[in-house]
């Protein structure tokens, strides 16, 4: 597949979105690009698309419960959006943005009772604050997923063996920080190793002390462990790399940036010895919380 950037050029914005009949706009996202100086040149040649997608939300008045509620186009009833961006691989690796606008039917405006007017207003404020976030720190986050995602099956090539069940976890959180941490260095802009370095030690000390990333982890039934699983059937007859020298790997690439055209290895910032939840590492077969490894130590390149 070609390289393509649906983003490069302005998107977004209120032209993007197809409005509803007798519906009036109340939130709607701002233009953004995202220039082609964002993909690495590894990136393009394996074909990468960047898309938009926009999708309209109507706060309207269900026919049936009389209650309002907030619609999609198809007359769906669905709840506050979250999803600001999203990574799969079909073959070839999709990046898509996703753009919401929020509208309500003009003939509820003068039917709203207090309790709905108060729905009205968080609906409101869950959309402004979606378009508030930088729609190029969410590319950026999905880009290095991809990047992550490459590498992490070109390493099995190399080596032919497989994670360990505790190396594969580790690997899972170290994906999802290595991404956040990219937003956190375009965001903050440091101008040193050392700034780079403590952004890095606090993007992993948020993201592992958040709740809203639990989901991820918090037990058998979260996405690490649904991952893990996955990961078993692909590799099902592998030897474990009992060296780890692939987990080393994958934080070196992973926590590898690019800052001002040169490459920056931030590995030696990210500690791999962390408590994870005691339900996922039963399920993952671990029995305690002995850590196999300290803090990675990498040279910096730069």
């Amino acid at each position: 597949m070609p390289y393509i950037n649906r983003l490069k050029n302005k998107c977004g914005g209120k032209s993007a979105f197809y409005i509803p009949k007798n519906a009036e706009p109340l939130i709607f996202p701002d233009e953004f690009s995202c220039p082609d100086s964002m993909v690495s040149e590894g990136q393009k040649a394996r074909g990468l698309q960047l898309m938009y997608y926009p999708e309209v939300y109507t706060i309207k008045r269900d026919a049936k419960t009389n209650q309002i509620a907030l619609k999609n186009i198809s007359e769906q009833t669905q709840p506050l959006p979250t999803t600001l961006a999203g990574f799969k691989n079909l073959g070839f690796p999709k990046i898509t943005l996703y753009g919401y606008m929020l509208c309500i039917d003009k003939d509820v405006l003068s039917t709203l009772s207090e309790e709905e007017k108060k729905f009205v207003k968080s609906a409101m404020a869950h959309f402004q604050k979606i378009k508030e976030k930088n729609p190029q720190l969410s590319a950026a986050h999905e880009l290095k997923h991809e990047e992550n995602q490459h590498f992490f099956y070109q390493l099995h090539k190399k080596y032919g063996l497989r994670l360990t069940n505790k190396d594969f976890l580790i690997n899972r959180y170290l994906d999802e920080i290595s991404a956040t941490n990219r937003e956190q260095l375009i965001e903050k802009t440091p101008q040193s190793l050392d700034e780079m370095k403590k952004i890095t030690q606090q993007t992993q000390a948020d993201w592992v002390s958040s709740p809203d990333k639990k989901h991820y982890y918090q037990d058998e039934n979260s996405d690490f462990a649904a991952h893990l699983d996955q990961y078993k059937e692909l590799v099902q007859g592998k030897k474990a790399d009992s060296s780890h020298k692939m987990l080393k790997e994958l934080a070196e690439h992973y926590f590898t940036y690019q800052v001002n055209g040169k490459e920056v290895c931030l590995a030696s910032a990210v500690n791999l010895d962390f408590p994870m939840p005691e339900k996922l590492l039963r399920y993952a077969g671990i029995v305690n919380q002995t850590q196999l490894f300290q803090t990675v130590r990498s040279g910096e390149r730069g």
